[in-house]
């Protein structure tokens, strides 16, 4: 809580440098609910920067992702979220339940990004019935 005060009334010495995954997501879901989307803007960068810097972005699906993209979400950073929505779409192995609410973004955002899952996923299928098509028309003429 003492972050966003710091925050909130530009007190540079209660504000840490670093915070870990858990911390800031209690701290955009605190920024959402009470719209301190830009008393924040000066702190998201340097805490985002530290915190990619010593755990790095996710690259698989799991709840450490959804926590990601919960918070650059909220913060409005669009290069980070269109990065790790892609391995969202990519690497999970089921649409994400739009009405779990421990996943800390918009519904309509968890069915834009099933949507573009599963739109990649019929492109893939048609693809491969493509070339099954094409290789076993080749096979029954030769």
């Amino acid at each position: 809580m003492m972050m966003i005060l710091g925050c909130l009334y530009k007190h540079d010495v209660l504000i840490a440098p670093k915070i870990d995954l858990p911390s800031l997501l209690r701290v955009a879901v605190l920024v959402d609910k009470y719209r301190w989307h830009g008393a924040a803007t000066d702190c998201k960068g340097v805490w985002m920067m530290n915190l990619q810097a010593s755990e790095g972005l996710p690259d698989c699906f799991g709840k450490r992702l959804l926590d990601w993209l919960s918070i650059v979400w909220v913060f409005g950073m669009k290069d980070y979220f269109k990065a790790l929505s892609k391995v969202a779409q990519q690497d999970a192995r089921a649409s994400i339940n739009p009405k779990n609410e421990s996943i800390r973004l918009p519904a309509p955002i968890l069915v834009a990004i099933n949507q573009h899952r599963k739109t990649a996923i019929q492109k893939i299928e048609q693809t491969i019935y493509m070339f099954q098509q094409h290789y076993s028309s080749r096979k029954e003429s030769s």
